[in-house]
């Protein structure tokens, strides 16, 4: 497999890649329209960062999450990137917050989205960003943020 990956033509990532590069100044022009928008309207814009599990390690995505960083700061707008936090975790407990296993008759897709857990785990990084806000000072409840993912998912099937 490793070997077809070296053939451009044949790699995924790489296609990918050239799309995404490809399709950046169309991007960039629709965040500076939403930035634009949301300022005409005083309202805060935050660009939040939600990771792969090809995230858990250094890889071609960290240049990409780069340039999504320097178009935030460009912007003067609040970047949420919760790649440090999945890093940080160890590699079985990443296992848990995707979903891997598919099951039969299920939509085509689905592999590699965040599972009901890693949904609450995403849901509390970002109540405790966003509970940094001033703009959400008294507005956002702690008791979100503060609420342990464990307990957070128990409440949803698996």
């Amino acid at each position: 497999m490793r070997a077809i990956r070296r053939i451009p033509a044949l790699d995924g990532t790489l296609q990918e890649s050239s799309l995404v590069d490809e399709r950046w100044p169309v991007f960039e022009a629709l965040f500076d329209d939403l930035c634009a928008l949301n300022a005409e309207r005083g309202v805060e814009t935050v660009l939040a960062y939600l990771p792969f599990r090809n995230d858990m390690v250094a890889g071609p995505l960290d240049k990409r999450r780069a340039r999504i960083a320097d178009i935030a700061a460009r912007q003067k707008v609040r970047f949420v990137d919760l790649t440090p936090q999945l890093r940080a975790m160890r590699p079985d407990s990443v296992d848990l917050l995707f979903i891997s296993r598919i099951p039969a008759g299920s939509a085509p897709g689905i592999g590699g989205h965040y599972t009901n857990l890693g949904n609450a785990w995403v849901a509390r990084l970002l109540a405790e960003r966003l509970a940094e806000m001033p703009v959400l000072h008294g507005r956002l409840s702690r008791s979100i943020a503060a609420q342990p993912i464990s307990r957070a998912a128990s409440s949803v099937a698996p």
